[in-house]
Formats: C-alpha cells, sequence, structure tokens
C-alpha cells in the first residue's frame, strides 16, 4: 500500500480596492483636512525578494498529476447544490460515517464530497495518478459540492485478485483511520470512496471547508438567462463578489442585492445567450485585507447540457517551452493572440517585474500547496499585485496561478488558466495593459505552472470619471426622494487647477483641499464644506452622508490621481466641494 500526501487546489486570490478619506470643513479661515494613514497594505520590494530566495522544500513537487483533454463522469450527479448527508453503501463508506459519529458530527459527511470522492477514484484507477487541479474542480462544481479549500488523500495499492475487499480494509483500516482523524474542523465536510479495477485498489478522502449556508440551488437559469445565488456566509466577511464567463472570451460581475446585509446575501448572475455551461466564482473580502478568498464554485447549465463530460477548451495553438525564458515569451504571443481575437489590445511584458515572479513562483506553489507557511502564498500574491519593479503609475493589479501536469505546452496551461472567470479578470481585462509572467518548470513528474499579474494605468484626463460621480451622486439622491444635484460652474477651472496640482505632485490632497477651500470661499462668498476622498477603484468610493443626504446639493467634483511615496499603486483622488446654502427670503 502506498499513500499519497493530501494534495490541494490552489486558492483563487482577487484583489479588493483600497478607499481612504479626508473630511474639511471651511468657513473663514478653512481648516486643515485630516490625513490618511500612510501604511501600505502590500509587502515591501525587500519583503518579496526575501520570499524569493527561500528554497521550497525538496518532496514540494512529488505531486504527480495527469493532464487530460476530456473525462467523462460516470456516477449519478446531484441535480440540486445542497447540503446533504450521504448514506453509507459500503463498510469503506462507514469509515467515514463512524469517525463523524465520534467526533460530534466532524468531519461532515455530504453526499456531494462522495461525489467527488468517487470520481477521483475512478480517474485513479484508470490513470494510476492524480487528476489536475482544474479536473478537481470540474468534478467537485458537476457534483454540486460546496466546498472550498478542497484537498484529496489517496491510498493505492496493486492488489491480487484472491485478496477480497474485507480482507483489503481489514490491512488498510488504521491507515484510513488515521487519514479521517486528521480531517478536522467545525466546517469541514469529506467524503470517501473506494475503487477497484485490474489489479488495483484505490481509497480516496476529500475534504473541504463549507464557507456558507446555501439555499438550496438548482444551477439552471431562468427564461432570461439569470440565475439567483441566496445564503448566508459562515465566515467573517466586508464584502462579498462574484464573476461568471460570458461567451469564449468574456466575464461579467453578477449583481449583489444591497438591500441585504452580511452575512446574508443574494447574487443575480446573467448567462450569456448562447453559453450551454458557465463557471460562476463567488468570494469574499475577510475583515482587515485585500485580497478576497474564495465562498463558492458554481456550475451553471442550460438544460440539456452535459455536465458529466469535462472537454478543455482550446484558445491557442500548440507552442512547446523547453526553458522558463520559452515559457515567457511563448505564453505572452499567444495570450496576446487570443487578446486581439477579443477585440482587447495586447499586453507588453513588464521584464524586471516576470525576474521577481520567476524568482518567488516556487515558494507561491509551495505554500498554496501547503507544504510552507499557507500566508507566503497571500504574501507572494500581494507582492506581485503590488508591481514594485513595473514602470509606469499602477491603477490596478490582478493575479493568477495554474498548476498543471505532464505536458510543456503553453497552449494547455494558457487553455486551463482561462476556464475560469477569475483567469479571464486577470488576463483578459480590457483595461489591462502589462504583464508579468513568473514560470515554475519542473523535470520531476513535468509539472508545469506560473504565476502572473497583469496591470491597468492611470490616464492623463478625468472628465469621464467626474460624470461618473456626479450621476452616481444624482443616483443615490434619487433613492433618497431627494432632488438632483446642481454643478457648480464657477468653480471649474479652481477644481482642474487643484487636480493638476496633485497629479504633478506640487501638493498632496489635503492642501490641494485646504487652498481650493480658501478659493473658494472667495469666489462663491459662501461657507463651503470639503472632501477629499481616495480609492484605488471608483467603483468602492463611498461617498460622505452629508453630500448624499444634504436637501439642496450644489456640488464641484476634480477627480486626479496621485502615487503616496508609501505605496506601489497610484490612488484615485476625489476632491468636492459643497457651499452653504443661499439664504432665502
Amino acid at each position: 500500500m502506498q499513500r499519497a500526501d493530501w494534495t490541494r487546489l490552489i486558492g483563487v486570490l482577487i484583489a479588493f480596492g483600497l478607499c481612504a478619506i479626508s473630511y474639511a470643513c471651511a468657513k473663514s479661515p478653512p481648516t486643515s483636512a485630516q490625513v490618511p494613514s500612510e501604511k501600505s497594505p502590500f509587502p515591501s520590494r525587500e519583503e518579496l525578494s526575501q520570499l524569493g530566495k527561500s528554497p521550497p522544500p525538496p518532496e514540494l513537487f512529488d505531486v504527480p498529476m495527469r493532464d487530460v483533454d476530456s473525462w467523462q463522469l460516470k456516477g449519478v450527479l446531484p441535480q440540486r447544490i445542497q447540503l446533504a448527508p450521504y448514506q453509507p453503501a459500503s463498510p469503506w463508506e462507514t469509515l467515514l460515517a463512524q469517525r463523524a459519529r465520534r467526533s460530534g458530527g466532524t468531519p461532515y459527511p455530504s453526499a456531494a464530497m462522495h461525489c467527488v470522492a468517487r470520481e477521483y477514484a475512478r480517474f485513479y484507477i484508470v490513470h494510476d495518478i492524480r487528476p489536475t487541479e482544474r479536473l478537481f474542480q470540474y468534478m467537485a462544481g458537476a457534483c454540486g459540492a460546496i466546498a472550498q479549500g478542497l484537498a484529496a488523500m489517496v491510498l493505492y495499492a496493486r492488489v491480487p485478485e484472491s485478496v477480497s475487499n474485507d480482507d483489503l480494509l481489514g490491512q488498510w483500516r488504521n491507515e484510513v483511520d488515521r487519514i479521517l482523524a486528521s480531517v478536522q474542523g467545525r466546517l469541514t465536510i469529506a467524503g470517501l470512496a473506494f475503487a477497484r479495477e485490474k489489479g488495483r485498489a484505490v481509497v480516496v478522502v476529500v475534504r473541504g471547508e463549507r464557507r456558507v449556508e446555501l439555499k438550496p440551488l438548482v444551477p439552471v437559469p431562468d427564461g432570461r438567462g439569470r440565475l439567483l445565488i441566496e445564503g448566508r456566509l459562515l465566515v467573517p466577511a466586508e464584502r462579498i463578489h462574484a464573476l461568471i464567463n460570458r461567451g469564449r472570451y468574456g466575464f461579467a460581475e453578477c449583481a449583489t442585492d444591497p438591500q441585504i446585509s452580511l452575512p446574508r446575501f443574494a447574487i443575480l448572475c446573467q448567462m450569456a445567450k448562447f453559453d450551454r455551461i458557465s463557471w460562476i466564482q463567488v468570494s469574499f473580502l475577510p475583515p482587515g485585507r485585500i485580497l478576497a478568498s474564495s465562498a463558492l464554485h458554481v456550475l451553471a447549465r442550460v438544460p440539456g447540457a452535459r455536465v458529466d463530460i469535462y472537454q478543455r477548451h482550446l484558445y491557442a495553438n500548440s507552442a512547446e517551452a523547453a526553458t522558463p525564458e520559452q515559457f515567457t515569451a511563448k505564453l505572452t504571443k499567444a495570450l496576446n493572440e487570443v487578446r486581439q481575437r477579443a477585440k482587447l489590445p495586447p499586453l507588453a511584458l513588464a521584464t524586471r517585474q516576470s525576474e521577481v515572479a520567476a524568482k518567488v513562483a516556487p515558494r507561491f506553489f509551495a505554500a498554496a500547496l501547503g507544504k510552507v507557511d499557507p500566508l507566503d502564498a497571500d504574501r507572494i500574491a500581494l507582492g506581485m499585485i503590488a508591481g514594485w519593479d513595473v514602470e509606469g503609475m499602477i491603477r490596478h493589479g490582478g493575479f493568477w496561478s495554474t498548476l498543471i501536469g505532464e505536458t510543456r505546452d503553453v497552449s494547455r496551461w494558457l487553455s486551463t488558466a482561462l476556464e475560469f472567470p477569475g483567469g479571464r479578470h486577470v488576463l483578459l481585462s480590457p483595461d489591462a495593459a502589462k504583464l508579468a509572467v513568473g514560470p515554475l518548470l519542473v523535470e520531476q513528474n513535468q509539472l508545469f505552472g506560473a504565476v502572473v499579474s497583469s496591470y491597468s494605468f492611470f490616464r492623463g484626463n478625468h472628465a469621464a470619471d467626474e460624470a461618473k460621480i456626479f450621476d452616481l451622486i444624482a443616483r443615490h439622491r434619487a433613492d433618497l426622494g431627494l432632488s438632483a444635484p446642481k454643478h457648480i460652474d464657477a468653480l471649474d477651472p479652481h477644481m482642474q487647477s487643484a487636480g493638476g496640482m496633485v497629479r504633478s505632485g506640487a501638493a498632496s490632497p489635503t492642501n490641494a483641499l485646504n487652498d481650493l477651500l480658501q478659493v473658494s470661499v472667495r469666489v462663491l462668498q459662501r461657507s463651503v464644506n470639503g472632501f477629499a476622498l481616495e480609492a484605488s477603484q471608483l467603483e468602492d468610493l463611498q461617498l460622505p452622508e452629508e453630500i448624499l443626504r444634504r436637501r439642496s446639493l450644489e456640488v464641484a467634483i476634480a477627480v486626479t490621481h496621485y502615487q503616496p511615496k508609501w505605496a506601489p499603486w497610484g490612488r484615485y483622488v476625489i476632491l468636492v466641494i459643497v457651499p452653504a446654502p443661499l439664504p432665502t427670503a
């Protein structure tokens, strides 16, 4: 009997935006604005470099896996996504139920997780090796598993036909019990399956963490292509976010119901008209962090779609890479060909950041696979997103990683990455302009992986952004039954001048606001309130209640950008002037 250690799915890491606010109220003379905290949430360039110098453990890449173009699931697949118990149908499966009873219901024996373990065991019996992480995830999606942080443990051996299953159970029982004893956690759910065929026997234990309490869901959209996902988060979170694949190259953000407060949520996802199957990724933002964690994967499908067949969709022509340098060059070329077909601008390679990525890639995968401190994966992802060695003022960064086996074909890596909306969000973002690539080519087991980051940048003119914020204020006020805001034309040249001073570095947002307050008092001959808002994304901007709820509102807005000395990214700065109401007769 041989035992293969736990193999984990590499988690999805999504960066959320950062926001800060400075506030000032001016009469004559104006008071000073408050300065936002000057603390970067990103690891420093030196900290990232140190992680790149840490050697991964020697046994890290002892995880052989087979990359297949297609695979058919044989067992019965659930039609509904829900937490349902599994009723053991064999003495092997009873072992998990007995462990749960002895441990007060932990781990929870889930019907969906049994389905995943069963399909995993079938693959192992046929190929004598593990599936790739993407096929593992597909099995979980087709089985309706709600667990995240999936991991699988395998016991396997060549067994003579003369040995009965009962005899084998007697020989393996203690080892299976030891494995099950390591499956712990209040929110842990698990499945166990036994398979035997052609002189080989295998036991697979699959475990994961339940992070949502989901309202039972049939993952089939309504007649308008919409799928409503409702539930409650079981882990602390500040935000929830979901993406869905749309068409061959696209992705879209799903709508979250703003009337429902966390931990409860309702998410509405729109499938593309001609899609038969679409992945949905739901992520949550833990308190105090900017990297989101995975909450749920849903394999949405129209009526009649065959989810029992996994089929890789190729996006590029075959291109073998024998060295990391070849991988980087060929991936950049193949990706830009895909972006051209998707009518997206090409990405330029960020050479210096790619050199950093190549150094940290081994440590990242070691952390992602649980061989070293798992938090190192977060640190590396944040460090790559920061883009310390990328030229230009970064507006936003994205991160993705994929590990496959038994190939040196760049097109297979790219096609695997584009199967999920998170990968498309990074590699096929319309706003992205640069790409950093950190390849990992391992001769042992022919593993083939990479960490990649894409970057978008600030542009000079923000007139469209100013109009967007003005419209946002108007919509919020309309929802409150208040009148539309009025734009103050007389302050336009002064607003633009203040924005230019911030953008050029001649004035900090706080100083620019204080100067603007004095000018506004002089021009309008009224007391004024002023706000200096900061955000890495305008979509994350939180507008002050004083702006939204004032009975009548006159407002002047300037949007600009700058890069604090302590930050790797640039930030939006939104300067807002709100004068006191005119006296009435």
